[in-house]
């Protein structure tokens, strides 16, 4: 899709990072962009430019693109004096061709040779399938960021830190900023790995001496829109959600942050990636902006009326995508290697629709064009006899996650191979890219760790909510070009709009269950398991032409997931993983409540909001004004918080109180707050399912609650 004529497509190709690393644009860019007025259609030209040259000389710049990965591992030592490349521009009448020479063909070779073995599964996908490319790549251009990383993301001093246990939390060592620059810092670390004596005293003092605690980088700020007697709540009918909606809505300023002036002065000594403008953090221990989090914190500023707010979030996003390509997990160097769900699309079609603002638009079409092109290159796979791209959460990773590493490492344990514990360390990697870390979803029921987090396997499994996520960006794409006037991209979007929902279709859908479910790649089946993510399709209009939504509630009614008290559940595996039963999750919740909506099923999504609404805000009373990521919803009490995961439940928070504020304001005229004493007690004992094998057993934690236990493997047909 190009927009805006020559001048602005010169501009795109000289300023891209995406998808290839900048140094590459630096020697190839500028001499193609010489060629721009030979060409007799700019769109041929950089669809050339972007697609044919890229992708076919992907595993030639696979090795050139990812030094940073390359360099932290002995298994992917990679000369940077070797990696001269040779650029060659061949022009004709129709388009211009990128080639590439590696200088030293034989390391290109072994390294191309060591990243496939890195997954054999990934191999195995790629040889099957022609997966469309394998990495999220770093493409930052600068020096310091890579000493950065060198202390944040791998490396000794990491590694020495988290596994001595220092702090708590693994995040706590990884947020500190340096007191000293980190050229000096790696210099005096590797002083006292010289001198032999490294011990937990010494590392301390070494921490202590280098080191600030973290949460300085950022400043309390109160947004510059935000109205503390706003009034749209008035609308709301039971008085006691009418003083709660106004109560979150004051929690707004203390949830709010902008990077504080030592970071802009000094942005070496911070593993934080600064932003322009002020944001709303979720809270607890995530003290950055979160990229999916944002869409379900939007939409609550959005019903708070804080539209600069909301706009300068987006233009976050925005610098974020300018500079790497796309939109870290969050804005820390050691999220680089990650994404997480695509929602700038959805941010910014939320804010055009409440304000009008098309010069808006017009600045954000690039950037979700740049995201969509992102994903296309880096997160795609083609399946044989599909018209359509399909997308699948992927990561390629050398080592632990610096902010979960231990938690990593013991994941880990039972793998030798250092291959093989990379290649797990990129699917874990990749379910924290899927927003939902951790859920049985991810896991493996074969092997020795089977059901555990040893077993994830992320990157076998196309995801139904990702590819409900990506089909409705191109239909909402289509919308947001017509208002700029653009209409023929606005018809290339709804084309491959199309194709994509024949798509979901055609994998996704079962039709002797009435849903969708994910689709395992390497068992070439659905598995068939109830996620809360099934239902994605409802809301991003990816139904296929004869749907009837009937079949979606009687399969929720089948499930027996209608029937807990405090709304749907993430799965029916209790697994102890946060992701599962008996959580659930105010943006899936949100999802559902709106697909239902959408379909015109508006009583049960009624009947699902209250639930909701209201375990929320019997929660916030007993806590004494306490905002929850996720709650227990099949506890009778209205006083449970969820539970399980690798951190403690945190409070804030961001993306809840955004969800319930957008609720009360849909549902506020009509709603009312009932005791406790009026929940019915579930009395059914069982439900049937298609081809999913359950029991009902007993939870101490959640009296007279069915707890499902679905099997994986009766699920994969």
């Amino acid at each position: 899709m190009v927009r805006r004529g020559w001048k602005a497509l010169e501009i795109d190709i000289k300023e891209t990072k995406n998808p290839v690393s900048s140094s590459f644009h630096r020697q190839v860019a500028p001499a193609a962009a010489t060629q721009l007025h030979s060409q007799p259609d700019p769109r041929a030209f950089r669809a050339n430019y972007l697609i044919n040259g890229l992708q076919s000389f992907r595993l030639k710049f696979r090795a050139y693109c990812l030094p940073s990965y390359l360099e932290e591992t002995s298994a992917f030592v990679l000369e940077q004096s070797t990696m001269t490349i040779i650029d060659t521009i061949a022009v004709n009448s129709t388009n211009i061709q990128q080639t590439a020479t590696i200088a030293t063909a034989e390391t290109c070779a072994d390294t191309e040779a060591q990243i496939i073995k890195n997954d054999t599964k990934d191999a195995l996908i790629s040889r099957k399938f022609g997966v469309s490319g394998p990495v999220t790549p770093i493409t930052t251009g600068t020096v310091k960021l890579e000493i950065m990383k060198e202390i944040y993301c791998s490396g000794s001093l990491l590694e020495e830190v988290q596994k001595a246990k220092i702090f708590h939390d693994c995040k706590h060592f990884v947020d500190m900023p340096l007191k000293i620059d980190a050229e000096t810092t790696l210099r005096d670390w590797h002083k006292l790995i010289a001198s032999g004596q490294i011990d937990e005293n010494s590392l301390r003092c070494f921490v202590a001496n280098h080191f600030d605690e973290p949460g300085g980088e950022l400043d309390s700020c109160e947004p510059s829109d935000f109205d503390p007697e706003y009034g749209k709540f008035e609308s709301i009918n039971s008085p006691s959600y009418r003083q709660w909606a106004k109560e979150l809505h004051r929690k707004w300023p203390t949830l709010c942050r902008k990077v504080s002036d030592r970071v802009i002065a000094d942005p070496e000594k911070f593993s934080l990636i600064p932003l322009p403008k002020p944001f709303v953090v979720p809270g607890g221990r995530f003290r950055e902006m979160y990229y999916w989090d944002s869409f379900f914190t939007i939409k609550g500023l959005l019903a708070s009326g804080m539209h600069n707010t909301v706009r300068g979030m987006i233009e976050n996003m925005g610098s974020l995508i300018e500079r790497f390509g796309y939109v870290p997990n969050g804005n820390r160097v050691y999220y680089l290697n990650r994404s997480q769900p695509p929602l700038l699309t959805w941010c910014l079609a939320a804010y055009y629709e409440a304000t009008g603002d098309k010069e808006f638009v017009f600045i954000g079409a690039r950037w979700f064009e740049r995201e969509f092109e992102f994903f296309q290159t880096y997160k795609s796979i083609q399946l044989p006899g599909v018209m359509s791209l399909l997308y699948r959460y992927h990561v390629i990773a050398v080592g632990p996650r610096p902010e979960s590493y231990r938690e990593d490492v013991e994941s880990a344990h039972h793998i030798e191979d250092v291959l093989e514990k990379q290649r797990l360390w990129g699917d874990i990697a990749a379910a924290a890219e899927s927003g939902r870390d951790f859920s049985s979803r991810w896991f493996s029921q074969d092997g020795p760790v089977a059901g555990k987090m040893g077993s994830t396997r992320t990157s076998s499994i196309l995801p139904i909510d990702l590819n409900a996520i990506i089909c409705g960006n191109l239909r909402l794409m289509a919308n947001l070009y017509e208002v700029i006037g653009e209409m023929s991209n606005a018809e290339q979007c709804r084309q491959q709009f199309r194709s994509m929902k024949q798509a979901i279709h055609q994998i996704f859908w079962n039709e002797e269950c009435g849903c969708w479910f994910d689709y395992d790649i390497i068992h070439g089946c659905h598995v068939n398991l109830y996620m809360d993510t099934n239902f994605f399709p409802l809301f991003s209009g990816c139904t296929h032409d004869d749907f009837d939504p009937q079949k979606i509630v009687s399969y929720m009614t089948n499930m027996g997931v209608l029937a807990f008290p405090g709304g749907l559940p993430s799965s029916l595996i209790a697994s102890g993983q946060q992701w599962d039963f008996p959580n659930a999750w105010a943006p899936t919740t949100w999802v559902i409540i709106q697909g239902l909506r959408s379909t015109g099923q508006d009583k049960l999504a009624r009947q699902i909001a209250e639930k909701w609404i209201k375990r929320n805000y019997s929660m916030w009373l007993i806590s004494g004004g306490r905002m929850f990521e996720k709650y227990n919803v099949a506890s009778q009490n209205n006083n449970t918080a969820g539970g399980g995961g690798e951190y403690e439940v945190q409070e804030g928070f961001g993306w809840t109180n955004g969800v319930v504020l957008d609720l009360l304001l849909t549902y506020g005229p009509d709603l009312t707050f009932k005791s406790d004493d009026d929940t019915p007690v579930i009395q059914e004992e069982e439900h049937f399912s298609c081809k999913e094998q359950q029991q009902v057993s007993d939870n101490t934690t959640t009296a007279n609650t069915i707890l499902v236990t679905s099997s994986i493997n009766s699920g994969l047909q």
